[in-house]
């Protein structure tokens, strides 16, 4: 967290399977969820790959991870908090059966966790698990965060301490239709997590889900009632009457680390007494326009304070809690949160003091930056409140997520392209008179979006037509106040869709032989890393590269046969990419001849059939 050249977390290098596993199975969850982030993620989980690059410029790799995510892996997310991609690509919908929107109960709560559990498989060694608990949202968002992550075997005896995780994962999946493997969740049952050098033990923590010790209740922070010898706090956000709890149960003055923003909103009588404050740096919140902390990227952003952390002592024990929950009520209590508990006893570089001295200390680079400064109270604070127009987003968010959104897509008269008619019907949504609802589908890019009538059912005819590759569930929704487009997000749509959508985007992408065989070669070999061309103007263009025959100056029969004396589950890769594109391109019979259909005849039987 200190550094952001050495000590950032790479996302990417904590999903990655060990050496010798593949991924099985994969559960996680995020607050918001940008769909272009997204895409980069499964690269990570099944070939260990960096999280980076152009999410338009697709790889071999990137190709066969995003088209089979959805098997394996399911993200879980707020309704109504999908980022609105700056481009569509066709390829997203292949994550659209892996997306569950979480919605919830009432206007004032949030789906908040951040976490992600995964199981990889090897031939000849127990099952793995990777746990990786966050504070950062799925998105490209270059805020400071703070993560936790851990591995561990699965073993012979059940692990206790794994029954909150075991019922916070079993929560995620009871209000849907997905299935979890029972295998993934008995298992995890026998994973003993391995500690960090010092810390004697961990325990799960979430929050706001059922309380199965308790009926009709909900599981709420450990925090909120324990009592502290020390307390250091690190959240961007807070308020009055957590900071007032907390004062309350702590012996000494709460290190108190927040952004100044959130400062600014809390009253000088709360914060006078019982608390040590620090602000976040100014100065690293616009910290890209370092060289020396400067990273490639496509577009700069800002790097805010995004990160919470709970260090407690009592008893001689330091107690880290570490997760998504900010120091509010809402999150110490309403929820859906999730905080993992590190425990040490006598090491002085888990005490609150050490930590505060690493907070409070330079970040290496071309001047004298420190991550938090002293906080005066006496300072001019900015009080400008805008948490009545976050209410009213909230709560028409809410109203919008809550409303049926039904389609129809019809054949137009064309017969190869279609129509979407759209039926919206949001009976509890009051907007005012200089505040507006528009929709549109996620694809559309001529159209005008529709202001749509609250509490009335909204028949919309208008929009179309879409070739096959184009259709998706997804309208985008957007809040104008004044004329200014305040709020934008995703929401998806009751739909019927035609079972071929898939194929045709696959089909789009590999649609000539010299893509077919690099995507062999990649199956076969992991080599062949090249982008794809053309795959960034899919279901607009089509290529049309002429290719040479299967084998000209290629050693394909040496692949195939390293394959099937060595790794005969690469020909079932072939088999089903072969399967694929007969069933599912119109013109396979281009890239897939008589050829080479007598030299797969050759292989196709050393294939396994699961």
């Amino acid at each position: 967290m200190l550094d952001p050249k050495k000590n950032r977390v790479d996302y990417g290098s904590q999903l990655a399977p060990p050496d010798g596993f593949e991924l099985s199975s994969a559960v996680g969850t995020t607050y918001s969820l940008d769909l272009e982030a997204l895409m980069l993620i499964p690269v990570s989980l099944f070939y260990a790959q960096p999280i980076e690059g152009d999410p338009d410029q697709i790889r071999y790799d990137m190709l066969d991870a995003i088209t089979n995510a959805s098997k394996k892996i399911t993200l879980f997310c707020q309704k109504g908090q999908i980022k609105v991609p700056k481009k569509y690509h066709p390829l997203m919908a292949y994550w659209e059966d892996g997306i569950v929107q979480v919605q919830m109960e009432k206007e004032n709560e949030s789906f908040h966790p951040k976490l992600w559990v995964g199981r990889y498989d090897s031939p000849n060694s127990p099952s793995v698990y990777r746990l990786l608990i966050t504070s950062r949202n799925l998105t490209f968002d270059e805020s400071w965060d703070m993560a936790f992550s851990t591995m561990g075997i699965v073993g012979a005896e059940l692990v206790p301490e794994n029954e909150p995780l075991i019922q916070f994962i079993e929560h995620l999946y009871s209000n849907t239709k997905k299935k979890i493997d029972k295998k993934f969740l008995s298992d995890l049952r026998k994973v003993k997590f391995k500690l960090p050098e010092g810390v004697e033990s961990l325990n799960f923590h979430p929050i706001g889900i059922p309380d199965k010790a308790q009926s009709n209740s909900k599981i709420i922070s450990p925090l909120k009632f324990e009592n502290w010898d020390q307390l250091l706090i690190v959240s961007p956000f807070l308020d009055k009457k957590t900071l007032a709890n907390f004062k309350q149960n702590t012996k000494k003055p709460i290190s108190l680390f927040s952004s100044k923003e959130a400062l600014d909103k809390i009253d000088k009588t709360t914060l006078n007494n019982g608390f040590e404050i620090w602000k976040f740096s100014p100065l690293l919140e616009k910290a890209l326009d370092f060289e020396d902390l400067n990273e490639l990227r496509v577009e700069q952003t800002d790097q805010g304070l995004h990160a919470k952390l709970y260090i407690g002592v009592k008893d001689g024990k330091s107690n880290w809690l570490v997760g998504s929950a900010n120091c509010t009520d809402p999150a110490q209590e309403r929820n859906i949160e999730f905080l993992v508990r590190l425990v040490s006893i006598g090491k002085d570089r888990f005490k609150p003091n050490a930590i505060k001295q690493q907070l409070t200390g330079t970040v290496e680079g071309p001047a004298e930056i420190r991550l938090f400064e002293p906080y005066d109270l006496n300072e001019e604070r900015d009080e400008a409140n805008t948490l009545n127009l976050d209410l009213d987003i909230r709560k028409i968010k809410f109203h919008i997520s809550k409303a049926s959104i039904k389609g129809v897509v019809t054949k137009a008269d064309e017969g190869t392209s279609y129509k979407l008619n759209i039926e919206f019907f949001p009976k509890k949504l009051i907007l005012t008179d200089n505040i507006k609802v528009t929709l549109k589908p996620l694809v559309e890019n001529s159209k005008k979006p529709i202001q749509i009538n609250p509490t009335e059912k909204n028949v919309i005819h208008c929009f179309g037509p879409y070739s096959e590759a184009e259709l998706s569930p997804y309208l985008v929704f957007a809040i104008i106040k004044d004329g200014i487009q305040i709020s934008s997000f995703l929401l998806e749509m009751e739909i019927e869709l035609p079972e071929s959508r898939l194929g045709r985007i696959f089909s789009l992408i590999i649609d000539n032989k010299d893509k077919f065989l690099k995507y062999l070669t990649f199956l076969l070999t992991g080599e062949e890393n090249s982008i794809i061309s053309g795959s960034d103007s899919i279901g607009t263009t089509k290529g049309s590269k002429e290719s040479r025959g299967f084998f000209d100056g290629t050693p394909l029969f040496e692949k195939m046969m390293l394959a099937a004396s060595r790794s005969p589950q690469k020909l079932k890769a072939v088999n089903d990419l072969v399967r694929r594109l007969q069933s599912e391109s119109p013109e396979s019979e281009k890239i897939i001849d008589s050829e080479f259909e007598k030299f797969w005849a050759i292989f196709k039987e050393f294939a396994p059939k699961k």
